[in-house]
């Protein structure tokens, strides 16, 4: 069974226990890790200037704390996968929605 490695633990401390209750239900299901959860100014600026954020400080859900959003990566570890994310998502919207949480995937 897979588990999270000490980077997704720590990320995923950080993220509202909402979140924490579905990816510790998911990764029961499926491998990824958490690679991102609460965002500073710093690191939130750094992602909308490189392009991986559309939001800028003060308006993403990973300037929460806790986090009300994180950034997961489905095994196989390769950003070209898209059946590893589309299946991974596919996993954590079931959990939540039968947890009643509602969530968003960003890669819809």
């Amino acid at each position: 069974m897979p588990s999270f490695g000490s980077k997704s633990k720590a990320a995923l401390a950080k993220c509202h226990p909402l979140l924490q209750a579905i990816a510790n239900e998911a990764i029961k299901e499926i491998d990824f890790m958490v690679l991102d959860s609460t965002r500073g100014r710093v690191d939130q600026e750094r992602a909308f200037a490189g392009g991986k954020s559309k939001a800028r400080f003060g308006q993403s859900a990973h300037n929460y704390v806790p986090a009300i959003a994180f950034d997961l990566f489905p095994a196989p570890y390769d950003w070209n996968n898209t059946k590893a994310f589309n299946d991974l998502a596919a996993v954590i919207m079931r959990i939540a929605k039968a947890k009643g949480t509602p969530l968003r995937w960003g890669g819809d």
